[in-house]
C-alpha cells in the first residue's frame, strides 16, 4: 500500500510543520480553528490569533511579536508532539503588506488556508460585529457606515489598515501569497460552502493538510464566534479588552490559559449572549435596496478577479 502524506509526517517529522488559517474576519475562521483543533493530528496554538507575523505597524493587537524571534512563537504550542501539525488562525494576516514575505522566510513549507465570503455580506457582518464589540455606536445605521466608508475611499483618505469596505477586495490581498507560495501551498474555502456542507469543506482541508479526514464523519459542527446584537456596548468593549489582556498574560501558562478559554467558551459566552437577548433588542434599521446596490457596484468585478486568480468557481 502506498504511504500517505500523513504516514510520512508521523514517521519522519523531526521539525514541526504548520497550518495557518487566514482570510477575512467573520468568514468562519474561528469555527475552522476549533474544528481542526479537535483533530488528533493537530496541535493548536494556546491563542487562536497570535498575530506573530503582522507588520510592526499593522494596527492589530498581537500576543507575540515577530521581532522577538521564532522561539517566542513556538511557545504557543506547548502540547505539540512530533508528527502533529501546529495550527494558528489570524485572519488579518492577509491584509498586512509584509506578512506573506515574513511567513515565507520563516515557515517556507507552511500550509495556508484562507476562508472568504461574499464581500457584501462580509461588509454587513463586519459592521454588526464592530457594534457588538462597542467600536461603532448602536445608533449608527449600515447606510451611514457605507456612506462614511465610500467617502473615505473616493477621497483617497486612508485608515490605519484596510477599511471594512476594502477588506472585501480579496484578489488584491491574496495575490502576494499566491506569488510567494504557489497554489500547492494554499487552500481557499468559502463560508457559504462551510455553512452548506461543513463535512465536505473540512474533509477538503484535511486532504490538503495531509491528515485523516474520517475523524469528522461523526463530528458535531457548531458555530463559533457568532455575531449578536449587543445592548451593553461599553461593557462589551471592556470585556474584550480584558480578554485580550488575559490572553497575552497567560500564553506561556497553558493550563491557566486553557482554563480561561474553557470558561469563556462554555460559561461566559453563552451567558453573555443570553443577557443580550433579554428585554428590548437594539433596533436594526432595514437595509435599503439602494445600499446593497452601492456595495454591489463597489465590488463589481471582484468575483471574476478572484476566480481568475485562483482558477476556481466562487459560490456567491
Amino acid at each position: 500500500m502506498m504511504a500517505t502524506e500523513r504516514d510520512v509526517t508521523r514517521k519522519d517529522a523531526k521539525e514541526p510543520r504548520y497550518v495557518i488559517i487566514g482570510g477575512c474576519g467573520k468568514s468562519g475562521t474561528t469555527s475552522l480553528f476549533y474544528y481542526l483543533s479537535d483533530h488528533p493530528d493537530i496541535s493548536p496554538a494556546t491563542t487562536k490569533e497570535p498575530g506573530f507575523f503582522f507588520d510592526e505597524d499593522y494596527p492589530a493587537k498581537c500576543v507575540c511579536n515577530f521581532s522577538d524571534g521564532l522561539a517566542d512563537y513556538e511557545k504557543l504550542f506547548p502540547h505539540w508532539t512530533p508528527g502533529q501539525l501546529r495550527l494558528e488562525a489570524t485572519p488579518e494576516y492577509i491584509y498586512s503588506p509584509e506578512t506573506a514575505k515574513r511567513i515565507k522566510e520563516t515557515l517556507p513549507d507552511v500550509k495556508l488556508v484562507f476562508s472568504l465570503r461574499d464581500p457584501v455580506a462580509l461588509f454587513e457582518s463586519l459592521f454588526l460585529f464592530a457594534q457588538q464589540r462597542g467600536k461603532i455606536p448602536n445608533d449608527t445605521t449600515l447606510e451611514e457606515h457605507i456612506d462614511e466608508q465610500l467617502q473615505r475611499f473616493e477621497s483617497g483618505q486612508r485608515m490605519e489598515g484596510p477599511s471594512h469596505l476594502e477588506m472585501g477586495r480579496f484578489a488584491l490581498y491574496l495575490k502576494p501569497f499566491l506569488d510567494l507560495f504557489g497554489r500547492d501551498h494554499i487552500e481557499v474555502v468559502f463560508l457559504e460552502d462551510l455553512k452548506r456542507d461543513s463535512l465536505k469543506t473540512i474533509r477538503s482541508i484535511c486532504s490538503f493538510c495531509g491528515i485523516e479526514p474520517d475523524f469528522y464523519d461523526s463530528y458535531t459542527f457548531k458555530v463559533h464566534n457568532r455575531t449578536v446584537p449587543v445592548k451593553f456596548q461599553a461593557v462589551s468593549l471592556a470585556l474584550n479588552s480584558l480578554r485580550g489582556h488575559l490572553n497575552r498574560l497567560t500564553r506561556n501558562h497553558p493550563r491557566i490559559h486553557d482554563l480561561i478559554r474553557w470558561v469563556h467558551r462554555s460559561l461566559f459566552e453563552p451567558l453573555w449572549f443570553c443577557l443580550n437577548k433579554m428585554g428590548k433588542k437594539p433596533e436594526q434599521a432595514p437595509v435599503s435596496d439602494d445600499a446593497i446596490v452601492r456595495l454591489r457596484t463597489f465590488y463589481d468585478g471582484e468575483k471574476q478577479a478572484l476566480e481568475d486568480l485562483l482558477g476556481i468557481t466562487v459560490p456567491w
